[in-house]
């Protein structure tokens, strides 16, 4: 039988509820065949439909079941760390993967953890499906009392910062930044991790070209609701007072300092550092962090710093109409710099 008659045959049993059984009964005796044709199949349009399917059709209760889960799951992850596809068509199927996580063997779990973790070290996947197979399966594993990697038993609280030491001790590429702080977000982590990550993530910012900051300042806020806002806001401050605002400053009088050419400092057009100012104070505006931690964060700023941080004063000016206490933060602002001037 071809592939296109056995993926056919597994779609029209898998559409019907009433046809479980013959469809568990058409996966069991067609294992092999499904095992081998998958790796090309998956990759058609209809991908997450057939995945779903499969694995609808492989009951949970059969030790011989999970087995065959385990080889469609490891073909699955294989191929989309390796093929380029399409956004909407490698969420789809991860997504439809990612449900089957939490019926999985803890062993094979944590295989797959450290196969992320890998991935990310190497950035030998394609779509970066480690994003969302790293949260997921790190989730799956704390319904688990302990769990053994590596020949030794531990909690998996323990394991998961294991693997975020392992990360934050790699290099990351610029491409990776902005899907790493949307799978930190993910991962629940405690404050010591989450602080080591946010600085992680943030010595990379003043190397991000203006169209890459906006998403990933995003992702950041998104990542500090609860705390450590302040040290995005310092870095990402940092980035602008170096690119953009350094322009503004007059030059130095002292003819025997050593300076460095603006342009070896600033290689992107006042256009679109603006651009990109105006999108991150937007990202503010519309409350993707909480604004509480931002009102509080503006009023504790040393007041000898606001005017060598003009982010923070047009941070300010943005929020000035988000109520009362943002108002007075606001003149608070600008009361201080009046003072310094």
């Amino acid at each position: 039988m071809d592939s296109t008659n056995l993926f056919n045959n597994i779609k029209e049993l898998g559409h019907i509820n009433s046809k479980r059984d013959e469809l568990r009964e058409y996966c069991k005796i067609k294992i092999d065949q499904v095992i081998k044709l998958l790796p090309r199949r998956i990759l058609n349009s209809d991908g997450s439909d057939i995945l779903d399917c499969i694995l609808n059709g492989l009951p949970d209760h059969q030790a011989s079941s999970c087995k065959n889960k385990v080889k469609v799951i490891d073909i699955v992850l294989r191929t989309m760390r390796k093929e380029s596809t399409s956004l909407t068509h490698c969420s789809d199927v991860v997504a439809r993967l990612c449900l089957e996580l939490p019926r999985m063997p803890a062993g094979d779990l944590v295989r797959w953890c450290n196969d992320s973790v890998q991935s990310i070290v190497d950035d030998s996947d394609v779509n970066m499906i480690w994003k969302d197979i790293l949260p997921e399966a790190h989730s799956a594993l704390s319904a688990h009392m302990e769990i053994t990697h590596c020949g030794t038993v531990m909690a998996p609280a323990e394991f998961k910062e294991q693997c975020v030491r392992t990360l934050c001790q790699c290099r990351w590429t610029e491409r990776q930044l902005v899907q790493l702080a949307a799978m930190f977000k993910d991962m629940q982590l405690n404050k010591n991790d989450h602080k080591q990550v946010v600085n992680k993530i943030c010595s990379y910012i003043i190397d991000v070209p203006p169209d890459t900051l906006p998403p990933l300042f995003h992702q950041l806020l998104k990542l500090c609701k609860q705390y450590d806002v302040e040290t995005v806001l310092s870095y990402v401050s940092h980035y602008f007072n170096v690119r953009l605002f350094s322009k503004l400053e007059p030059p130095r009088q002292d003819s025997e300092s050593t300076t460095m050419d603006i342009d070896d400092i600033v290689p992107y057009s006042d256009i679109e550092l603006n651009r990109c100012l105006s999108t991150c104070i937007y990202h503010i505006t519309q409350g993707v962090a909480d604004p509480e931690l931002i009102r509080k964060h503006l009023k504790q700023w040393p007041r000898t710093q606001l005017l060598k941080n003009p982010f923070l004063i047009d941070l300010a000016l943005a929020l000035s109409d988000k109520g009362a206490d943002f108002r007075t933060a606001c003149l608070d602002v600008s009361r201080n710099i009046i003072i310094v001037i």
